[in-house]
């Protein structure tokens, strides 16, 4: 199911934060994936530690989480920090299974079953500003 949040940021934040990744250095995609997703990654990526992806993706789960919408939706119980990505002519993340576990170098690892992206499209890229996963407890907290 995709689920439209519409108003996360506002055209201003948006306009700048496009300006910015479009200056952005961005690595390979693979960075973050696993073996099999691999094969399939065919994009750049803002690396974790990379201030702009950072301040966009502190941006974002703070918005998230105070989000009505998203919390009633996804139920997270941990949502791990998002994940910049860029699709330049001929880029793609092809069919693949996501991996059930994500350690990020800023988190301690969990199991990774919901994903949500917000995107920004432009021409030629299309910017996948983020993607994350979030962990959904199977087991209420007692």
């Amino acid at each position: 199911m995709l689920l439209h949040i519409p108003g996360l940021f506002a055209k201003e934040e948006v306009r700048r934060i496009r300006e910015a990744l479009e200056q952005a250095d961005w690595a390979d995609g693979k960075i973050t994936a696993g073996y099999q997703s691999a094969k399939a990654k065919h994009n750049l990526q803002l690396p974790e530690g990379h201030p702009l992806a950072k301040e966009v993706g502190a941006a974002m789960l703070e918005r998230l989480w105070k989000n009505p919408l998203f919390m009633s939706a996804a139920l997270p119980h941990k949502v791990f920090p998002p994940l910049l990505n860029c699709y330049t002519a001929g880029g793609s993340f092809d069919f693949h299974i996501d991996n059930a576990v994500r350690q990020p170098k800023t988190a301690s690892s969990g199991c990774a079953p919901i994903c949500r992206q917000r995107c920004f499209s432009a021409s030629p890229r299309t910017m996948t500003v983020a993607s994350w996963k979030s962990r959904t407890p199977s087991v209420p907290n007692g």
